[in-house]
C-alpha cells in the first residue's frame, strides 16, 4: 500500500501490519532512510465520505498537536517524521524497546513511580494520555521510558478526566497483577505529585469515579425479572 505526496512516495508493506485497531493500522516500514511506524486512520465506510475525511484529519491532527507538545516538555514519546494528512497517517519514529507490561513485576516499584511522574507531567500542561495501561509504555535500551498511542488523548484541564487516567492506570494494574497493585499504587502517586500540586483534589476525585464503578457493577448483578 502506498501514501502519496507532492513531495515523496511513503511504502508501507502490507506484512508489516502490526496492530488493526478500530480506528487506525499501525505498519512498521522506512521513511527515507529511517525506520518507521505509521499510523493510519482509514476510511469508514458507513459515514459520509467529506465527513469522514474531516473527521481522521482532524484527530490525526489533535494526537500530532498532543505528541508534539508532549516532547517539548521532555516528555519522551516517538519523535515525529511528518504528517500527512491527505492520508490521515502520522509518521513517527519507530520506537525499539521493551513493553512494560512483559517486565513490570521485576521492577514494578520504580516503573511505578515513573509513569506517576510522566503522567504528571502531561496533566500538569493538560494533557490527558486516555488509554493508560503498561502495553503503552517501553522501555528503551538507554533505561528510559517512552510513552505511546496518543489515539484517545484530549487537551482537557478538567479534574474528572485527570482522574479517569489514574483509574485506568490502577485498574490495568489490578487486574494484571493484583499482588502488586497497592505498593504500585503508592509509588505511582508518589511519582504523579512532583507536577500536580493539586494531586490531592484528583486523589480524591479517583475515589469518586472507583466508587461510580462499583456501583454500576452492582447494579448490573441484579436480576430483573
Amino acid at each position: 500500500m502506498e501514501i502519496g505526496s507532492s513531495r515523496y512516495t511513503l511504502e508501507i508493506i502490507k506484512d508489516k501490519l502490526i496492530k488493526k485497531g478500530a480506528e487506525a493500522e499501525i505498519w512498521q516500514g522506512r521513511w527515507f532512510d529511517l525506520q518507521a511506524i505509521f499510523k493510519v486512520r482509514v476510511p469508514k465506510l458507513w459515514r459520509h465520505p467529506i465527513l469522514d475525511s474531516k473527521i481522521r484529519s482532524i484527530r490525526t491532527i489533535k494526537e500530532a498537536k498532543i505528541m508534539y507538545y508532549s516532547l517539548e516538555e521532555n516528555v519522551r514519546v516517538p519523535y515525529l517524521y511528518d504528517v500527512d494528512l491527505e492520508n490521515s497517517t502520522i509518521i513517527m519514529e519507530y520506537v525499539d524497546g521493551t513493553i512494560l507490561k512483559e517486565i513490570f513485576p521485576k521492577k514494578h516499584k520504580e516503573f511505578s513511580f515513573e509513569i506517576g511522574r510522566i503522567l504528571s507531567k502531561l496533566h500538569s500542561i493538560n494533557i490527558v494520555h486516555g488509554d493508560v495501561t503498561l502495553s503503552n509504555f517501553i522501555m528503551l535500551n538507554d533505561g528510559k521510558i517512552c510513552t505511546i498511542d496518543f489515539g484517545l488523548s484530549e487537551f482537557s484541564n478538567r479534574v474528572e478526566d485527570k482522574g479517569i487516567d489514574i483509574h485506568l492506570f490502577l485498574r490495568n494494574i489490578e487486574s494484571s497483577f493484583s499482588s502488586l497493585s497497592k505498593e504500585s499504587f503508592e509509588y505511582f502517586m508518589k511519582g504523579y505529585s512532583i507536577f500536580m500540586k493539586n494531586h490531592g483534589e484528583i486523589l480524591n476525585k479517583l475515589k469518586e469515579i472507583r466508587r461510580r464503578g462499583r456501583y454500576i457493577a452492582e447494579r448490573r448483578r441484579v436480576k430483573i425479572f
